[in-house]
């Protein structure tokens, strides 16, 4: 079997990161740490620059990841189910290459603008960066960064700054979502879950809906129902809504857990799902599968996010001149049981 760098992390009595950063020359390791790392490399064959040219240039140029994940004003910090599963494919990629993970929630406003800063980007623990969730500008963070780290941004949007970005391809997943709808017999269709000063991700949700209803001549402004991406709220908004509207048989939410709250307020008011109203999400967390029915929604590919996310994070600090870029992740229908087709 080929030599690992945690076998040569274990021979010298190190961590994986530390290994990693001795063999990459990192400065912050001492001399005495970086003899005995290069000394165990030796003894077991392991990436040696005068014998193996080729696989040194193979090995990661970022030792430790610190990846800084959203966390909303008076919630429970890095309990979010979405981002818990690109973390999770974060983590699976840098056990992978021995690279060290460091995660820190960084509390956001309502727009997701970071306003606290955790400790990690002034104790420089971390040479790359990835951020979850979160909007940055230009200003607040340039007075932030002390540091010149390779940055990624995953669900997150910086406009003026020039990081590379991973994406959930809104658009079509609101458009597969609504043409489910729209193949079922459905024509009034209300949207849930999102206001004009939404984050990017949901308000690019919120005009594409408005976008498809409209190329089919069924936007109709008062289905729009304005809140926060909120499980209460949207749950309230909702019975207001079928309250008003009891013409309309389906309903679009922008995330899973406020499809939940739509769900829950269709339910109370004696509507059968998916008989009397169908019920749409997006995301695919696990609660869909939990909920009664089950939900039909928008599946993203959440831990490919987290993986794809260490990888362009390696190539930008090996090319740092790269032009910047941006992936878009494409999404997938998941049909379960909270859609039906129109009852005549």
């Amino acid at each position: 079997m080929p030599i690992t760098l945690q076998d040569v992390a274990k021979l010298a009595g190190v961590s994986v990161g530390t290994a990693s950063q001795a063999l990459n020359n990192n400065p912050k390791v001492t001399e005495e740490t970086r003899s005995r790392v290069l000394d165990a490399a030796r003894t077991l064959g392991y990436v040696l620059k005068e014998r193996r040219e080729h696989a040194v240039q193979r090995m990661p140029t970022i030792s430790v990841i610190g990846v800084l994940c959203k966390h909303d004003v008076g919630e429970p910090a890095l309990a979010n189910p979405f981002y818990s599963h690109i973390i999770s494919g974060i983590e699976t990629e840098c056990r992978k290459l021995g690279i060290g993970l460091m995660v820190s929630s960084i509390e956001v406003n309502p727009e997701n603008r970071p306003v606290e800063w955790p400790a990690m980007l002034d104790n420089q623990m971390v040479n790359g960066l990835i951020f979850l969730g979160t909007q940055l500008e230009a200003a607040a963070y340039a007075a932030k960064q002390k540091l010149n780290l390779p940055t990624i941004l995953v669900d997150s949007y910086a406009p003026s700054l020039p990081f590379d970005s991973i994406l959930t391809d809104n658009v079509q997943g609101v458009e597969l979502a609504l043409n489910h709808l729209l193949s079922l017999g459905h024509r009034r269709i209300a949207l849930l879950g999102s206001q004009e000063s939404c984050p990017p991700s949901i308000l690019e949700r919120r005009k594409t809906y408005m976008r498809v209803m409209g190329e089919h001549g069924l936007f109709d402004a008062r289905y729009v129902a304005n809140s926060k991406l909120s499980r209460a709220e949207v749950y309230r908004e909702a019975l207001v809504l079928l309250k008003q509207h009891p013409e309309i048989t389906a309903l679009f939410a922008c995330n899973d857990d406020t499809a939940a709250g739509a769900m829950a307020a269709a339910q109370e008011l004696g509507l059968n799902v998916p008989h009397d109203v169908s019920v749409v999400g997006f995301d695919n967390i696990a609660l869909a599968g939990e909920l009664s029915p089950p939900l039909t929604t928008i599946h993203v590919h959440k831990n490919w996010m987290g993986i794809l996310g260490v990888r362009l994070l390696l190539e930008r600090a090996a090319h740092p001149e790269k032009p910047k870029s941006t992936t878009l992740v494409s999404t997938q229908l998941v049909i379960r049981e909270s859609t039906a087709p129109l009852r005549h």
